[in-house]
């Protein structure tokens, strides 16, 4: 799953499981100028463009409704069980929130005002 839908960065977000489903995930989402793009084993199961500053969708709001829908499906499809999606995946890289936090520079412990190791010494 990646978007391009992130609150406070502009950066492009991915979370997945192989390398290869993300890797054609973020390339097809730079093809469609920015939005969300789930894959699976290999193949695009969803792409919903946001081509204005890759962050809205240039489409009809019944389109949008439908795209919506379509990636709650997909996310369902590839095992999530998120109630929210969408937000959860926003939410993650938002250094707003005072705890770790996935940001461009590393895991970020918000509140202490510092980057975490990923080891453990």
């Amino acid at each position: 799953v990646t978007t391009s839908v992130v609150w406070d960065t502009g950066n492009i977000l991915v979370v997945g499981s192989t390398e290869r489903d993300m890797a054609l995930a973020v390339n097809r989402l730079i093809e469609i100028q920015g939005g969300y793009v789930v894959a699976k084993a290999g193949e695009i199961i969803c792409d919903f463009s946001m081509p204005a500053y890759g962050l809205i969708p240039t489409s009809s709001m019944e389109e949008i409704v439908r795209r919506f829908r379509n990636f709650e499906w997909a996310m369902k499809e590839i095992g999530s069980i998120l109630t929210n999606p969408l937000l959860t995946l926003q939410t993650i890289p938002f250094t707003g929130l005072p705890s770790l936090r996935i940001t461009d520079k590393g895991i970020a412990d918000i509140k202490a005002k510092h980057l975490v190791s990923l080891y453990v010494d």
